[in-house]
């Protein structure tokens, strides 16, 4: 079990025969799930008491996703539609992300598995030079799903402030860049898709510029990791905060991925003339949201009284 695990293999299915006839099969199975796979049964049920159906409940993994979205999908969401990937193999349906930072797709990971209530592993791949998450879901798979239906995803992303906090999170953490001016901005081939990005902004306090084509479909770029230069498929837009939210962004989104975080930081740092509060995820604990959503109010309302002295 612990060899097909490191394997890399996902999921295992118990079968027969009747494999609830064996007196170690929950033993078995609970080691499996340890494991980090995805745990189901075919049974004929005829061995199935209450006692049996409580065991295999603790042991065998759900195929749903929660009905309260948390913030945790909201992010998943984020990343898929921008660095992540959803393939469908055979018999199985796997979310997945590869990208240069580590601490990026170790939040992924932690996001994947609070979703999936189950562990997920971060592997490096040597040869590429990136870090691996991913997992088996036929329920996420559906939801996420190419072609996207913004419409689809919308109750997950939107259900509260910490879901779409979290959403752009993940979909910055995938597609933003901060330029050493302190510029936030991101691209993205999908138009109405930057459009919506702008909304959600908007409904966070944060103000951004009309989305605006950047490289037109046939322009060619040039690859530095694979060494290849290839003519844009279709138009590529790009959207930027306007600077003056930048504390806003920082504050009520964040990055992930440290370079980013850091290069904004230096940013603010400059602008403000010292350090910038901590950024604290949005779905960190509930205090920790009441905690730095208030220093948020009292942040700005002492920047504000500063500048009316200075006015004064």
């Amino acid at each position: 079990m612990k060899d097909l695990s490191e394997s890399d293999v996902s999921s295992i299915a118990f079968s027969g025969g009747e494999p609830l006839l064996r007196q170690d099969f929950f033993k078995v199975a609970s080691y499996a799930k340890d494991c980090g796979m995805y745990v189901s049964v075919a049974t004929n049920g005829t061995l199935i008491t209450r006692e049996v159906a409580m065991m295999l409940s603790k042991t065998m993994h759900r195929r749903t996703v929660e009905p309260m979205p948390p913030p945790e999908l909201a992010y998943v969401i984020g990343v898929v539609l921008g660095d992540g990937y959803v393939v469908s193999l055979d018999y199985s349906k796997r979310i997945g992300l590869h990208a240069k930072d580590e601490e990026f797709v170790r939040e992924f990971a932690r996001c994947l598995a609070k979703i999936l209530q189950r562990p997920v592993k971060v592997r490096f791949w040597k040869t590429r030079g990136l870090f691996m998450a991913g997992a088996c879901s036929a329920a996420l798979y559906r939801l996420l799903r190419k072609p996207v239906h913004l419409e689809r995803l919308r109750p997950y992303v939107e259900h509260c402030d910490d879901c779409m906090a979290s959403f752009l999170g993940g979909f910055f953490d995938s597609e933003g860049t901060v330029s050493k001016a302190g510029l936030i901005s991101i691209a993205n081939t999908d138009l109405e898709m930057l459009r919506y990005v702008r909304r959600l902004l908007g409904r966070l306090g944060i103000e951004a510029g009309e989305p605006r084509l950047t490289a037109p479909k046939g322009t060619p770029t040039y690859f530095p990791r694979m060494k290849k230069t290839y003519r844009k498929r279709r138009d590529c837009y790009r959207l930027q905060i306007h600077k003056q939210c930048n504390l806003t962004y920082h504050l009520r989104v964040g990055f992930t991925i440290a370079r980013k975080r850091r290069r904004l930081e230096k940013y603010l740092e400059k602008r403000l003339g010292h350090k910038p509060p901590h950024f604290l995820p949005f779905f960190a604990p509930h205090h920790a949201y009441l905690v730095r959503y208030s220093f948020f109010l009292i942040y700005v309302f002492s920047l504000d009284r500063s500048m009316a002295e200075d006015r004064g």
